[in-house]
């Protein structure tokens, strides 16, 4: 899994200076020219797609993870039980990426101005926002709580922590982005609530990617070690006798069952 760090735009206000001369006087005003509204061109559109799509999967499911145990059958009595958190409905919606480093730029969700609307309202990016983190918690959810339940039990502090924050947000912005998802703003009556929301899963993003990354790193590195120690016991163990006489090694082998 590709990673790419972070990015945050930064704009600066423009200072427009004018003067005037006249008999023995002269007038100097200065005014800030209002910030440009992009165009249809300068509007990334596949970041603004891919920020609305994921917010409507996200309110399909009611912006509330649901928990599954999936059941694997090889056959010959063996079966696979593994405790699952979907946030979408992958039959309905595909696939979105739970890597937090991937998906449309931070410069297009992490605006925190109430009435830029140019890749969704507020609402929904706050509902962008939650759902990224509990996408990016539904990856990790079956290796903390299930495969790997020993393993990375340490992951669990934080991993309540960012979930908590998450389901908190889900719960609330889901009724309000449900009727304003196509709006250019916010009822007034629900803004602040939307603002504070926004502003708490925006400040703990960055810490939330740095932990996500080391949480994948040591899951990595756990399946690794797993996966080599099985290996080793699944070869064969060989020694080497020699005859007395020297002329021949007798080689003994110790396969493993099945």
């Amino acid at each position: 899994m590709k990673k790419f760090r972070l990015g945050l735009a930064a704009f600066l206000a423009t200072l427009l200076l004018s003067g005037c001369g006249g008999n023995n006087r002269a007038i100097d005003s200065s005014a800030a020219s209002p910030e440009p509204s992009p165009t249809e061109n300068q509007i990334n559109l596949e970041a603004k797609d891919a920020i609305r799509n994921q917010v409507v999967a996200y309110i399909d499911f009611n912006c509330t993870p649901k928990y599954v145990t999936d059941v694997t059958d090889f056959g010959d009595g063996i079966k696979t039980r593994i405790k699952n958190m979907n946030v979408f409905n992958e039959d309905k919606f595909g696939i979105f990426n739970s890597n937090p480093e991937y998906g449309p730029d931070e410069k297009y969700f992490l605006i925190s101005d109430t009435n830029d609307s140019t890749y969704g309202n507020l609402a929904v990016r706050t509902a962008y926002l939650a759902s990224a983190y509990h996408n990016s918690l539904s990856w990790l959810y079956s290796y903390v709580y299930d495969i790997y339940s020993s393993q990375l039990k340490s992951l669990r502090k934080d991993y309540n922590a960012f979930k908590t924050l998450a389901d908190k947000t889900g719960k609330k912005i889901c009724p309000i982005v449900k009727k304003s998802i196509d709006s250019e703003a916010l009822d007034p009556s629900v803004a602040t609530d939307v603002q504070n929301s926004y502003d708490a899963l925006s400040a703990s993003w960055p810490a939330f990617k740095t932990w996500w990354d080391a949480a994948y790193q040591l899951e990595e590195n756990v399946s690794n070690n797993i996966s080599a120690e099985i290996e080793d016991a699944m070869t064969p163990k060989c020694d080497e006798y020699p005859t007395a006489d020297g002329k021949y090694v007798v080689v003994k082998c110790t396969v493993p069952p099945g």
